[in-house]
């Protein structure tokens, strides 16, 4: 927006550099079976349980799946 085209190539250069290190996320469909394995696991029924299923979610996809991405899903199951 500021007509910087250098920082904007210098940036996107860094975050193709960052991306080789980074682990390779979760497709959503991935997601979906995950997110319905672990609603199974703890018999949540209820949008009361989200939290117990999303504390679940998190500490198994942590760095695989994007937080809202799952929270999303966790939320559509639970209603």
């Amino acid at each position: 927006a500021g007509g910087r085209e250098d920082l904007a190539e210098k940036e996107s250069a860094e975050v193709e550099i960052l991306l080789a290190y980074m682990p390779s996320q979760m497709d959503e469909t991935a997601v979906d079976l995950e997110v319905e394995k672990i609603i199974d696991e703890t018999g949540a029924t209820t949008k009361a349980e989200i939290g117990k299923v999303m504390g679940i979610a998190m500490g198994r996809l942590k760095g695989k799946a994007d937080g809202n991405l799952v929270k999303k899903l966790v939320e559509e199951k639970l209603q």
